[in-house]
């Protein structure tokens, strides 16, 4: 890639190159994304944690048990 100019066969493997940019552009898109999504899911992701917990104990699907007398 450092002998890479306009000048025609200045490459003798220019596909590589070809073909290295296209694998780079396709992480790119596949592992980028963006801050604002990213934080909007992990809140949806507490939220859930959050409401599951919440539905647990009131069903009374709690794993502590109370010392109450009504179990």
């Amino acid at each position: 890639m450092t002998r890479l100019t306009k000048t025609k066969g200045c490459l003798r493997h220019d596909d590589q190159i070809d073909v290295l940019a296209m694998a780079v552009g396709y992480w790119n898109s596949a592992v980028g994304r963006s801050i604002d999504q990213a934080d909007e899911l992990a809140k949806e992701e507490r939220l859930n944690a959050e409401l599951d917990k919440f539905m647990r104990s009131a069903l009374g699907q709690s794993k502590r048990r109370s010392n109450s007398f009504i179990n």
